[in-house]
């Protein structure tokens, strides 16, 4: 309660159904290994939470590993493998029709109870979507969902789609800038034409901003892994207070959100140690407590300050990747 700042690392992995691969390739390449590894790290560390974009690959997984449907369940009942949406797929929002949306939402909280998993999420990620319908907070509401979180928007820089340099964004007008600039902050209320409101979070420095906290190098991301572990207290706690640093002047309330979750990364060993230690050594003198928490954990917080937050009708559109 005496922090002056607390960072949130929530931890996930995004998973394309396809993109290179067909989602076959991806779950034996890929999938299936990290997941192996997640339910195995939040064995050790009981205070350990890991979330689940969406349910496409955990369906997957539940029908190609039954030896481990019993461990899914208890652990999504205890909230401990979170869920960051109930869709089957993380919906794109700007071409299908209203019906498939909802129907995508549907289907996969039906799965969950008709496996015997009780958790309904209140938070829809959408961390690679291009774009979103600026009626997406009436959509959420509909569905259920109070808290969104985003990170493709118009006029942001995102490392590898851009051929600019950092220094052109964000651009001029857009989104980015606006939230940036002129409100400074990440998290804002979003409201939807008819009046419908959703607490957002934007990651403004990529849904991976977080993946190398306990590694050198360039990228985890499969497509480019370039990253060398260095679990050592110097380079995390380095690697702590340069996130603080710059988050921490678009962070309106304490708390300061530093997603880890780049595509198709593996969990980080012992996180949750890792980041005990920075407590234990570093606290005293930077007042920053880091701790691995859901996303919708750190919105729950972020909500105690809703009336200090801005109201934005947003539509972060056209968003293009090169």
């Amino acid at each position: 309660s005496d922090a002056v700042r607390v960072i949130f690392f929530p931890e996930s992995s995004q998973w394309d159904p396809d993109w290179r691969f067909t989602s076959e390739k991806y779950f034996k390449r890929l999938v299936r290994h990290n997941l192996d590894n997640a339910l195995d790290e939040l064995r050790k560390e009981p205070k350990r939470i890991y979330s689940v974009e969406c349910m496409f690959f955990l369906r997957m997984y539940w029908d190609a590993c039954p030896d481990r449907r019993e461990t899914i369940v208890k652990l999504v009942n205890e909230g401990r493998l979170r869920l960051t949406s109930s869709g089957v797929t993380t919906a794109d929002t700007m071409i299908p029709r209203t019906e498939a949306l909802m129907r995508d939402f549907l289907l996969g909280q039906e799965w969950l109870r008709r496996n015997g998993m009780t958790q309904e999420p209140r938070l829809a990620y959408f961390p690679d979507s291009f774009g979103h319908s600026p009626a997406l907070p009436s959509l959420l509401r509909a569905a259920g969902f109070d808290m969104a979180a985003v990170t493709r928007i118009d006029g942001m820089y995102y490392p590898g789609a851009d051929v600019e340099m950092p220094g052109h964004y964000p651009r001029p007008g857009s989104s980015a800038e606006m939230l940036l600039n002129r409100e400074r902050t990440l998290d804002f209320v979003w409201r939807g034409p008819d009046g419908s409101q959703v607490l957002c979070h934007w990651n403004a420095f990529t849904y991976s901003q977080g993946d190398m906290l306990a590694h050198r190098g360039v990228a985890r991301v499969y497509i480019f892994p370039t990253a060398l572990p260095d679990r050592s207290d110097c380079n995390i706690a380095g690697k702590i207070n340069s996130f603080v640093s710059r988050l921490a002047p678009r962070s309106r309330t304490p708390y300061i959100c530093c997603p880890i979750g780049g595509d198709f990364v593996g969990p980080i060993s012992g996180l949750v140690s890792l980041l005990d230690r920075y407590n234990r050594r570093h606290y005293h003198s930077t007042g920053i407590w880091a701790l691995n928490a859901g996303l919708d954990d750190y919105l729950a917080l972020v909500d105690c300050y809703r009336d200090i937050l801005p109201v934005l009708d947003f539509d972060p559109n056209p968003y293009w990747m090169g």
